[in-house]
């Protein structure tokens, strides 16, 4: 067979069969991966669309290509995981995971997302709930339950508040000494 694209003659093998029509493609096999990999660059929304679409139908065949791309990359895999736990998407994830261990046994409810905590942050102005201190790169937010865990409080938006790591440390759990320190924990 001649590929119309590259012109050049090759076995039928070199060409792949249509699924619409049960018969050996006109481009070869090599022509083809060009133009796919043009046409993503040419549609980057369409091409997430599709991608986003085939992820959520495939959750099985998604986490087993995940799978294998770690084991055969294992120095590229480790690198991402690096560079991905010092994102604050990464750290939420990270965070999610801890808690949804602790989840496990105490039953609490747990959506709190990216979003929703930058909303936090948004609201908060950038500052400490408690002191009012503002954030930094020196001063990092940190999420604080606002009904602690102990008393079953949810790891949801309207639960959680952004406190500097001072703060946070010092502050007491018991409804006692919250009420002495005057920190809002309600709505």
């Amino acid at each position: 067979m001649v590929c119309i694209k590259c012109k050049r003659n090759l076995p039928e093998e070199m060409f792949r069969i249509r699924k619409d029509r049960g018969t050996r493609g006109t481009k070869c096999i090599d022509c083809q991966r060009e133009y796919g990999k043009n046409w993503n660059h040419q549609h980057p929304e369409l091409c997430a669309q599709y991608s986003k679409k085939w992820r959520e139908n495939n959750p099985e065949k998604k986490a087993e290509c995940w799978k294998n791309w770690a084991e055969n990359n294992p120095r590229k895999h480790k690198e991402w995981k690096n560079r991905n736990a010092k994102t604050e998407s990464g750290k939420l994830i990270r965070a999610r995971i801890r808690h949804k261990r602790r989840t496990i046994f105490k039953e609490v409810e747990n959506t709190l997302t990216l979003q929703e905590w930058l909303e936090i942050l948004q609201e908060q102005n950038n500052k400490c709930a408690i002191c009012g201190v503002e954030f930094t790169d020196k001063i990092q937010p940190q999420k604080d339950h606002k009904i602690p865990l102990t008393e079953n409080g949810p790891f949801t938006k309207k639960n959680i508040q952004a406190l500097c790591k001072k703060c946070n440390i010092f502050k007491d759990a018991t409804p006692e000494q919250r009420r002495k320190n005057k920190i809002k924990y309600s709505d």
